[in-house]
């Protein structure tokens, strides 16, 4: 019989794929609930036989079996299904297919037997269509790869080698892609990772050769922005998204494009970049990208363009062949939607040939191949889809739930439900925003509240967010999907604005009581004034902060700070020269201008690259006596990254109890580097609030040996004002 998946949350049936025409498969889950007989009128649903002894029926549709889907789709007591044809059991014959652990784990390898996508159940469903394209945005593809050649695209508006630009796109003989940076028509591979990434995608399948790609069958469209060093700028990545947009939205010879993977990131925050992906989203084609090798928290530390915010997006951590998230793999729990195999994956590389490689590089195109098996499938689903089902249709994993929105690893096809293109009620429902678990805002400042709420491919229904305070219940925020105004595209994501209100500790109780503390704050101006210098010395006791790391010191005293009703018990430092009393995430060595809108605080007496070791390190004590004690945090010969040996510089912050003035001390700014010396590279400055922030220097050499600041709120006559 046929594989039995929840209507509510079922993989819409492509006509194409392989089930009994005008036939369904009707499951109740309590007989004695059934109370949709007006919905199988409707549906003009026949009875065909009963299915044994269980409460399942074979009937029969005069509609398609989509519309027969979504006319049942509203009775949660009913489990629809197709009628799938079934066959003996598929698997590769390619010559290195037992290597291939992430599409098959035999347990070699010291692996574990079952750690994998699921591709051998997945390939009983689809192996993957030629008529649905993929991009791959990287270093270019070997296109001559005896593995990879019967696979990739072909431009249908392109004559091969007429040396014409045929379809006016501005490439000529652009006939597999383009290389974005030398702007012409031939994308081929000098580097070895792009032909990587196509293989796992797309090696072709069963030919008794090599490799199997996730799809045996599909078409594979190259773009090259990334060098033969791995190193590629901004504007050429743009100038992919851009073709690869133009393609599928071009008035003739129309490219079929659903996915693009990149993997890849770096840089800064690109709104020119952010905006290249939103028009991604706006031609309906899914992103998958990698969500980074340096082991850090995406929720803390923004890796692009895994961390931008857009629906499209689908962030791919990495996990090995026995079910461990993989050392290097970036994380987050609001930010990372799942894990692929990462490590140890074999693929094709250029010069004909196959090669182990880890990242979560190689995760990404697992993902981004399960999405083109999904396309395969039912070439209706639309870019909020594909996420929904990849997402929701992962194995559930103990290991994954606090590193990933999903808790799980990708599933192409499993059974009880499990998988993207078996999908049966299985739900998501998670707070992407807030990211943090306690926030601090000012009055009137308005906080972004957000979740996943699917089931399968389908957005589950809203549900508000509580807002109380001391156990009362003072407001709802209802929350809307995302992309409500084109219910076409089923998002699945809903949103809403929480403005806070006076100052006080509120709950915001967002469903399945995953509730986050708001601590609303009162935020004034602070300002800058120099005054004659004068440094406290002391001994105090070595943090021991080693590069890129951060101590979390409880308060001696209540900190004043922003206001004098304000009272901040805890002191986060980080090695970089600055200092959060809200956010205890990593202040990393790439300093911003202020206000930095991650942080609700920041006091950043020389925000720069510090690298400490040993005695060069950040140092505090508590001198005098209550209630005028002074907390001094001291950054003492603490050498810049860049500088390499040297005595480093020394300065100081100081807090005095019961008063929110802070102290900027400064006995030695010189590193011996005119581009790092004196704050020429660093961010000066005092962030009150998300949206309030005085700034005395960004990236300008305005302090010197033996200055003090006072920072304050009132603001004195001859005070600095760098207000933003």
């Amino acid at each position: 019989m046929g594989i039995l998946l929840a209507i509510s949350s079922e993989v819409a049936a492509n006509e194409k794929a392989t089930f009994q025409p005008n036939r369904l498969i009707i499951c109740k889950r309590d007989p004695s609930e059934f109370k949709s007989q007006e919905l199988f009128n409707r549906a003009k649903i026949k009875h065909i036989s009963n299915l044994g002894n269980s409460n399942c029926e074979l009937v029969s549709t005069p509609n398609s079996i989509r519309a027969a889907q979504e006319i049942l789709f509203f009775d949660r007591n009913l489990i629809v299904s197709p009628d799938y044809i079934l066959s003996a059991a598929k698997t590769s014959n390619d010559t290195l297919f037992s290597e291939l652990w992430g599409l098959k784990n035999n347990g070699s390898n010291s692996g574990i037997t079952g750690v994998d996508i699921g591709a051998v159940p997945a390939w009983e469903i689809s192996t993957g269509t030629k008529d649905n394209v993929v991009g791959i945005i990287d270093t270019g593809c070997q296109y001559t790869h005896p593995d990879l050649e019967n696979n990739i695209w072909t431009n249908p508006g392109e004559i091969p080698g007429n040396g014409i630009d045929d379809d006016h796109n501005g490439y000529i003989d652009d006939v597999h892609g383009i290389n974005a940076i030398k702007g012409t028509g031939d994308p081929n591979d000098d580097n070895g990772h792009g032909t990587h990434v196509a293989g796992i995608i797309g090696a072709v399948g069963n030919n008794t050769l090599g490799i199997s790609g996730v799809n045996w069958n599909t078409s594979l469209l190259c773009c090259k922005f990334l060098d033969e060093n791995g190193l590629g700028n901004t504007s050429d990545a743009i100038i992919c998204l851009d073709y690869i947009r133009n393609l599928k939205t071009r008035t003739s010879n129309r490219v079929n494009i659903s996915v693009t993977n990149n993997s890849w990131g770096g840089g800064d925050f690109s709104g020119p970049l952010r905006s290249a992906i939103l028009e991604q989203k706006n031609a309906n084609i899914l992103f998958v990208v990698a969500a980074g090798n340096s082991h850090d928290n995406n929720d803390e530390i923004a890796n692009y363009p895994a961390s931008f915010d857009s629906s499209n997006i689908l962030s791919v951590g990495a996990f090995n062949n026995i079910g461990n998230f993989s050392v290097f793999s970036n994380f987050g729990q609001r930010s990372v939607a799942i894990v692929a195999p990462g490590e140890n994956i074999l693929s094709t590389i250029t010069g004909d040939k196959y090669e182990f490689l880890s990242g979560t590089s190689m995760a990404a195109p697992h993902v981004t191949g399960v999405a083109a098996l999904l396309k395969a499938q039912d070439n209706k689903l639309n870019y909020g889809e594909l996420r929904n089902l990849i997402i929701a249709g992962g194995m559930p994993d103990d290991a994954f739930e606090k590193k990933t929105i999903s808790g799980r690893r990708l599933l192409a096809a499993g059974s009880d439900g499990l998988g993207a293109m078996t999908c049966s009620n299985q739900q998501i429902q998670t707070r992407l925003k807030p990211k943090d678990d306690k926030i601090f805002v000012s009055p009137g400042s308005i906080v972004s509240l957000s979740m996943i709420n699917i089931n399968c491919q389908y957005p589950a229904i809203a549900t508000p967010v509580i807002v109380q305070k001391q156990g009362k219940i003072l407001d709802t925020v209802n929350l809307l999907d995302s992309d409500v105004s084109n219910a076409s595209l089923n998002d699945g994501i809903f949103e809403g604005d929480w403005i806070a209100p006076l100052a006080g500790k509120y709950t915001l109780i967002f469903p399945g009581n995953d509730s986050v503390l708001a601590e609303v704050y009162l935020a004034g101006q602070y300002y800058f004034n120099k005054k004659p210098y004068h440094y406290i010395e002391i001994a105090g006791d070595n943090i021991q902060l080693v590069d890129e790391s951060r101590f979390s010191l409880e308060a001696p005293f209540p900190i004043r700070f922003a206001h004098l009703q304000n009272s901040f018990n805890t002191i986060n430092i980080s090695d970089n020269g600055v200092i959060s009393l809200t956010q205890d995430r990593k202040l990393d060595f790439n300093n911003l201008n202020l206000p930095a809108p991650l942080y609700s605080t920041i006091i950043a007496p020389f925000w720069d690259d510090f690298k400490p070791e040993g005695e060069s390190n950040i140092y505090y004590a508590v001198i005098g006596k209550a209630p005028l004690r002074k907390l001094v945090i001291e950054w003492r010969k603490v050498r810049h990254y860049s500088s390499g040996t040297g005595d480093g510089v020394t300065f100081e912050v100081v807090f005095t109890e019961n008063d929110p003035t802070i102290q900027f001390n400064y006995k030695d700014v010189i590193f011996g580097n005119s581009s790092i010396d004196k704050g020429n590279s660093a961010t000066i400055g005092i962030q009150s609030s998300q949206n309030l922030a005085t700034v005395f220097s960004f990236k300008h050499p305005l302090i010197s040996n033996q200055m003090s600041l006072a920072v304050t709120l009132d603001e004195p006559a001859n005070s600095t004002k760098f207000k933003r």
